[in-house]
């Protein structure tokens, strides 16, 4: 007859599942003790530009934190929002801080008053996925491997980085001061690139015709540089690779999206909002003036090609009707001949189009 567990034995039974630990006892999720301590390292290093007590350290649990986002198996910290907080720049990014937080793939320090060099090597070895460092006063050698990039509104300068790795979706270098001429072979340093936004930088020179073979590419901005010369003939080749895109739209603004797509009533529209939202990666986009944004899986929804604010010269070519995706095509203030071509009206029912020429306007 066996005999009924007595206490000490309960208790050893007890030590062996402690002892044992992970086998045998449920994981919880929730904030692990290393991420809370490194998420209140960064507070502490970030104090000059973050509102008081931003994170409340009486919640345990940093997965409740604003503005944190978590696995939501682990508990590990996955993402980390820090943005619109407008102060001066003040002192170079800690990339140290962040290396506690080893399953973090997302990081947006957009806007934080950061200077100083852009961290590298630090980085590099974290998982990220997203990297942000918008509107700050960075400089140096861009040298990462993340898949999307945002590094506008910064004091970026020299030739245009091609070390950026080759699975990378996202470079928006906007708003910095890159000079020199389009590099050829772009399309062989980034096979899957499919949004590039190069506006207000000083880029010079002819677009090369390598940036044809982009066939991922569906966002192209290059407005506002010093572009010279004809357009590609073969222009029409860029992004005709349909297979990967499965994008859709958001915008701060949600009302705009009634300017361009039909949506039979308010409940649709708020229901096509919240499934937007999650998605990762946000990008701003000007179409006649009005500047958009649109996150996740966008492209489905926007595309467009923006050559305004130039000095490029020639005729359209006529094959650019043919790239069926596009929904905003910008070629004002340049100094374009000819009359607008014909295949454009094949575009006509879903495309906004912008071309005031710099010296006259041309009808077709």
């Amino acid at each position: 007859m066996a005999r009924p567990c007595t206490p000490s034995l309960a208790a050893a039974l007890l030590c062996l599942v402690i002892i044992s630990g992970e086998r045998f006892l449920p994981q919880c999720a929730g904030c692990p003790r290393d991420d809370r301590r490194a998420l209140l390292d960064i507070q502490s290093f970030l104090s000059e530009h973050l509102p008081l007590n931003y994170w409340d350290s009486s919640i345990r649990d940093c997965c409740q934190w604003r503005d944190v986002t978590c696995d939501s198996r682990t508990g590990r910290v996955t993402g980390l929002d820090l943005d619109a907080f407008p102060y001066p720049p003040a002192s170079p990014l800690n990339t140290s801080l962040f290396l506690p937080l080893e399953e973090l793939q997302s990081l947006s320090l957009k806007n934080v008053g950061i200077n100083g060099c852009m961290p590298g090597a630090e980085l590099s070895t974290m998982k990220l996925e997203t990297l942000d460092l918008s509107d700050n006063a960075i400089n140096g050698t861009i040298s990462t491997d993340v898949q999307y990039l945002h590094l506008s509104e910064n004091q970026f300068n020299g030739t245009f980085p091609l070390s950026l790795g080759t699975d990378i979706y996202t470079i928006d270098l906007q708003g910095n001061q890159f000079s020199g001429i389009l590099p050829r072979l772009m399309f062989k340093a980034f096979p899957k690139l499919q949004i590039m936004l190069l506006e207000r930088n000083m880029f010079e020179g002819m677009i090369p015709n390598d940036i044809c073979h982009l066939k991922c590419l569906r966002l192209l901005d290059l407005s506002h540089n010093k572009l010279s010369g004809k357009l590609p003939s073969c222009l029409s080749n860029i992004g005709s690779d349909d297979e990967s895109f499965n994008f859709q739209y958001s915008d701060r603004n949600i009302t705009s999206i009634f300017l361009m797509f039909p949506v039979s009533s308010y409940q649709d529209l708020l229901a096509q909002y919240t499934k937007f939202i999650s998605q990762p990666d946000q990008e701003e986009f000007m179409t006649k003036s009005r500047k958009d944004y649109y996150k996740g899986n966008m492209l489905n929804y926007m595309s467009g090609l923006d050559f305004s604010s130039n000095q490029l010269k020639g005729s359209i070519p006529e094959s650019i009707g043919d790239m069926k995706w596009l929904r905003a095509l910008n070629f004002s203030a340049n100094y374009f001949d000819g009359s607008i071509p014909q295949s454009l009206s094949n575009l006509s029912d879903r495309i906004s189009l912008t071309t005031t020429w710099r010296a006259k306007y041309l009808q077709s």
